[in-house]
């Protein structure tokens, strides 16, 4: 289950359950550099993923550039945190990344970068960006920006909240 805006609070991350965890956003505690708000992912079994999906409006022809800082609380996790885009119209399970990074197994904030042009769909189209991991317990901190060719860019929540650069997000 996944809700935006709990409680008539806009924030730029869901709260999300599933059987792996949960996650809300956060704005206070160890935050990146330049956020003040983030998304903590908190693990509560070995057996499932714990994941979450934020959608981001990709307008056609435009290069975007996905930031990513990750902070995990443990290192040797049963799964490596990861962050991935996808395309919502394939499989839940088992679809393929259109681009994927997974962090490095130390507790540093770590930054990691995806890209993507959409060239296929002249209207532009919805991707997921989609942070994912699986422990018996701890915690993952993830933060993003958003930034298009030419310029632009910021923290970006539910697509239709806000202008990036004169494009709807």
């Amino acid at each position: 289950m996944v809700v935006f805006d709990i409680g008539g609070t806009a924030r730029t991350y869901p709260k999300s359950w599933n059987r792996g965890g949960t996650s809300q956003s956060v704005v206070a505690g160890d935050l990146p550099d330049g956020y003040t708000e983030a998304s903590e992912i908190t693990f509560v079994t070995a057996s499932h993923e714990n994941w979450v999906d934020l959608p981001i409006w990709f307008p056609y022809g435009v290069a975007v550039t996905i930031s990513v800082a990750m902070k995990k609380s443990a290192n040797g996790m049963t799964a490596t945190p990861e962050v991935e885009l996808l395309d919502p119209d394939l499989p839940l399970v088992d679809g393929e990344a259109l681009d994927s990074e997974t962090m490095t197994d130390n507790t540093d904030w770590q930054t990691k970068t995806l890209e993507y042009t959409e060239n296929t769909r002249p209207s532009g189209r919805m991707l997921n960006l989609r942070v994912r991991g699986t422990n018996a317990s701890g915690t993952l901190r993830w933060a993003h920006t958003v930034s298009v060719a030419g310029g632009g860019g910021g923290s970006v929540g539910f697509p239709a909240t806000s202008l990036l650069g004169g494009l709807l997000r």
